[in-house]
């Protein structure tokens, strides 16, 4: 078998910046683990690819190696407590690893995973990594459903933004052809209501991005 290639990882914590790649990697390995039931994901069972910025060393990529504790009778609840692992579960991490591997978690089924592995796992533990798998599903269609939820808020906010300048900009010719300066109340009152409707928007808009972080992109 190769060797992995990359530098031992003494200590997770004294590295100040990760790379948004090495984010990636980082967040993709504690969602595997969490499918696979890793519970023996320490400093040593992962290398790393680095360069230096000054005086901080920039993990650049991840490497998973050993994995031979995998596939025990482990539930969610033990991951995201940290049994055995180098960083407990939390499935904000599931928001900033690839597509791809989010739709190969969705893809994969129970029936194909026995019998593929159902020689070499009991019954029990088969039907933990049923539950999860399960787990990761329902996590992964939250944020479908919140990412839905922003994109469509978008595009009504944007939609709704374009109409008001539009009537704003009609009452603006009105006011302009008008010579008593009948309009003049009324464009001053329409300007800030299209104002505050902007200003509304964009606090929603962040209030919903705080509460979803990286769902945007």
């Amino acid at each position: 078998m190769d060797e992995a290639s990359g530098k031992k990882i003494k200590k997770v914590t004294r590295f100040e910046k990760y790379s948004e790649q090495g984010i990636m990697d980082i967040n993709t390995m504690i969602v595997f683990d969490m499918l696979c039931g890793q519970v023996d994901r320490h400093e040593e069972k992962f290398r790393y690819i680095t360069h230096v910025e000054g005086n901080t060393e920039v993990i650049d990529s991840v490497s998973m190696i050993d994995n031979d504790m995998s596939f025990g009778n482990i539930s969610v609840e033990d991951l995201e407590k940290g049994r055995g692992v180098a960083m407990p579960f939390d499935a904000k991490v599931l928001e900033t690893i690839p597509n791809e591997v989010l739709e190969k978690i969705k893809s994969l089924d129970i029936n194909t995973v026995r019998l593929m592995l159902g020689d070499v796992l009991t019954e029990e533990e088969i039907k933990s990594l049923e539950k999860r798998l399960a787990f990761l599903k329902k996590e992964i269609k939250t944020i479908e459903d919140n990412r839905a939820k922003l994109a469509d808020f978008i595009k009504e906010y944007e939609n709704t933004q374009r109409n008001l300048t539009a009537a704003m900009n009609k009452l603006k010719k009105i006011a302009e052809n008008a010579k008593d300066g009948r309009f003049d109340k009324v464009v001053y009152e329409y300007e800030n209501v299209l104002e505050e409707s902007r200003k509304a928007g964009e606090e929603k808009l962040k209030k919903l991005k705080k509460a979803n972080p990286g769902l945007e992109n």
